[in-house]
């Protein structure tokens, strides 16, 4: 008795064909749609919810090489990469502290693309508060700035949040900031 039909390989290799071909298609589309000038739609990357400010035992995380500590609460994973710090919560870069010059700040669409909306405190420095939508290719998450003069450059201490005033956890961590350096 003859087989006929496709078999499983056969079916896999023409799924993997289609799909392949569906990924070429979009980005030819996009390619095209931006070549033209139009503008693509973006995605709001949302943070998860922040811990409480009394959840467990807070950890003090610090960078002698940038000049400053600051307390984090728990699950808080910290990551460096040359003078900028990202902490991860549930695997989303939820809080950030950089030390950039405005070029680079500028360049990496970080707060000087918007304008200041007031001026507060942070460990006895002026500083700068900044409400803005970082963007990032075709997402964008909603960023609380607190940004001041330091070490010749830029501070900004970033919270990834949905909301347009700190919660009590993202306050507790701004009120631990201590700056070594001036």
């Amino acid at each position: 008795m003859q087989q006929t039909g496709i078999t499983t390989w056969g079916w896999m290799a023409a799924v993997h064909r289609v799909v392949r071909n569906a990924e070429i298609a979009v980005l030819g589309v996009v390619a095209a749609c931006l070549l033209a000038g139009c503008t693509l739609p973006t995605l709001r990357g949302s943070p998860p919810a922040w811990p409480s400010a009394d959840s467990g035992e807070w950890q003090t995380f610090m960078r002698e090489d940038v000049g400053f500590t600051i307390d984090v609460p728990p699950g808080f994973a910290a990551e460096q990469d040359g003078n900028d710090t990202v902490f991860r919560y549930q695997g989303f870069p939820i809080l950030r502290v950089l030390l950039v010059d405005e070029a680079a700040a500028r360049q990496r669409g970080l707060w000087v693309v918007g304008v200041p909306s007031g001026e507060v405190e942070v460990d006895g420095h002026k500083a700068q508060f900044y409400s803005y939508n970082h963007e990032d290719f075709f997402t964008y998450t909603h960023t609380l700035a607190y940004v001041l003069p330091y070490a010749g450059k830029q501070l900004g201490i970033e919270f990834r949040t949905d909301g347009e005033a700190l919660n009590a956890t993202q306050q507790r961590i701004l009120d631990s900031v201590r700056l070594s350096r001036e």
